[in-house]
C-alpha cells in the first residue's frame, strides 16, 4: 500500500476585470525566419482585425466571396510589428517571394491569433526546406 496522497487537479481562478485588462496578450513576438537569416516580429490579431481583414479581402461582384491570398494580405499588414508593411508589400511578398518564409510568418501571426486551423492549413500549403 502506497502513502503518497493523489491531490485531485487544481481548477484556475476566476480571473477579475482588472486581471485581464492587465495581460498583454498582444504583446510583440519574435519569429526566426532562417530563410531570410534573422527574426521578424508579430502579434496576435483582435477579432476586429480579423473582421476588417475578411471585409476588405470581399469580392463583391462574387456575392462577397473571400479572396484567400488578399486576406492572408491583409492578415500580413496587421500582424507584423516589424517590419510594417503595407498591402503592396504584402502582395509582392506572397506572388514573388519564397512561399516558405512567408507561410512561416504567415502560420505564426495566426497560431497566436487563435486561428490554428487556418495556421495548420496555410503551413502545409507552403514548400517546406
Amino acid at each position: 500500500m502506497s502513502n503518497t496522497k493523489e491531490s485531485a487537479p487544481k481548477t484556475p481562478a476566476t480571473l477579475t476585470l482588472e486581471q485581464i485588462t492587465a495581460i498583454d496578450d498582444r504583446a510583440p513576438i519574435d519569429v526566426d525566419v532562417d530563410a531570410w537569416g534573422g527574426l521578424v516580429q508579430i502579434r496576435a490579431l483582435t477579432l476586429q482585425q480579423i473582421h476588417e481583414c475578411n471585409k476588405r479581402a470581399a469580392n463583391t461582384a462574387r456575392g462577397g466571396e473571400i479572396h484567400p491570398e488578399k486576406r492572408n494580405g491583409w492578415y500580413l499588414v496587421e500582424g507584423l510589428v516589424s517590419p510594417t508593411i503595407t498591402i503592396d508589400v504584402a502582395e509582392v511578398w506572397l506572388t514573388e517571394r519564397a512561399a516558405g518564409p512567408v507561410a512561416d510568418i504567415l502560420a505564426a501571426i495566426l497560431f497566436h491569433s487563435g486561428l490554428t486551423e487556418r495556421a495548420k492549413e496555410t503551413a502545409k500549403s507552403g514548400p517546406r526546406s
